[in-house]
């Protein structure tokens, strides 16, 4: 029976796509999210509340000022990114914390030193 759990949830994994602040390590794991990309910080996300090229060096753009279900526009930085929407710290994934309604990093990002 545990086989057949393990299998859906795989299964609705590829389906389903990623969602905005999904763990990743790389690019294609945001694949689901329009615009989506990995963050540094190891999360899930996409741009938002700006003018996005919609192909690199076309001059074509779209509006990025909504963020898919389940997530909101912040401003981080310079930046506007979609982050996730929650109640409580439960509702983040590892390493985040529910902060005035988003999911936040627990300790803030600091890029590794380069070599």
């Amino acid at each position: 029976m545990r086989w057949v759990a393990l299998l859906f949830a795989v299964a609705c994994v590829s389906a389903c796509g990623a969602r905005v602040g999904d763990p990743c390590r790389q690019k294609s794991a945001c694949d689901g999210i329009d615009f989506g990309y990995c963050a540094k910080a190891g999360f899930c996300t996409r741009p938002c509340g700006a003018t996005t090229p919609i192909e690199p060096l076309s001059g074509a753009s779209v509006e990025q000022t909504q963020c898919p279900a389940g997530s909101t526009c912040a401003r981080r930085g310079r930046r506007m990114v979609c982050l996730p929407t929650c109640a409580s710290t439960k509702d983040c994934a590892s390493g985040l914390e529910c902060v005035g309604g988003v999911c936040e990093l627990v300790q803030p990002f600091v890029p590794a030193p380069s070599r």
